[in-house]
Order: structure tokens, then sequence, then C-alpha cells
């Protein structure tokens, strides 16, 4: 049956269902391993219950504004960087050769693997997560430069 109204169309999707039947199953699950007793978190039905106090708190708002804040400066000197060095390697064939195996060797690492040494290089945790920000953001920029830089036409 095809359904007519294009603002309904999602609805004969089964990616539709598919997705909704993974969401719901996991609450299933979820809500089934509170139950039993495996989990201490508390269960959805809880989280639900306490969502409306919680976000009539101040507090809460604040910690979303001071994670913004993180996630936006390490992201924006992540780009800021990558694209002036990315930029840099695809007009120097020099540099290129020079940093491309360097920074090849540091991308694989995942950006939580680096927070020992961040703790002991950054002197405030909000540093820390800031440089976290900016090591998960930085390699993936890098890359989409370079790889936009090679399909330019030379002509």
């Amino acid at each position: 049956m095809r359904v007519r109204a294009w603002g309904l169309a999602w609805l004969a999707n089964p990616a539709f269902w598919q997705g909704l039947a993974g969401i719901a199953g996991f609450f299933a699950v979820w809500a089934l391993a509170h139950r039993i007793g495996w989990l201490v978190v508390p269960g959805p039905a809880e989280v639900a219950a306490g969502l409306p106090r919680l976000v009539s708190e101040p507090t809460y708002w604040l910690s979303w504004l001071g994670s913004g804040q993180r996630v936006l400066a390490g992201f924006a000197i992540a780009a800021v960087l990558a694209l002036a060095l990315g930029l840099a390697m695809g007009v120097s064939r020099k540099l290129r050769l020079t940093a491309f195996p360097v920074l090849e060797f540091l991308r694989p690492i995942p950006p939580l693997a680096w927070l020992p040494l961040s703790i002991l290089f950054w002197p405030t945790s909000e540093t820390t997560m800031t440089f976290l920000t900016f090591m998960g953001a930085f390699f993936p920029i890098l890359i989409s430069v370079l790889a936009g830089i090679d399909r330019v036409d030379s002509r």
C-alpha cells in the first residue's frame, strides 16, 4: 500500500520501523536489566519521571552551556589549525612529504587514549576536555582538507 501524503511517507519505510524496533528493544532491555538487578543505574521509568525536575534546575542548563563552550573551543581550534596545515601541505609538496608520515602515525590514536598525557600536560580539567575535543576533530578535518585539495583540477 502506497501512502499518498508526502508528510506520511516515512510510515511506509521499513527502515523507520526497524529503527523504531531497535529503540524500543534498547529501552526494553534496559528496563529488564534494571528490574532483574543487573544495573545500578535507574531504569527508564525513573529517568523519565526525574527529567522534568532536572530540566527545571538552572545548574542543568549551565552544564549544557559549559559543555557547549568546551566543544566549540576545541572544534574551532582544530578547524583553524587543520585548515591552515592542510592548505600548507596541499600547496607545498615538501611539507606534505615531511609532515604527513608523522600525522599518519598519530592519527589512529583514539582521542580518549590522549587522556593520561593531557592530564599531565594541561593544568585544568577544562583545557584537558578542550584538548580531547580538539584531538577528535583535528585529524578528520585535516584529511578532508587534503582530500579536497587533491580533487582540485590542476588546470
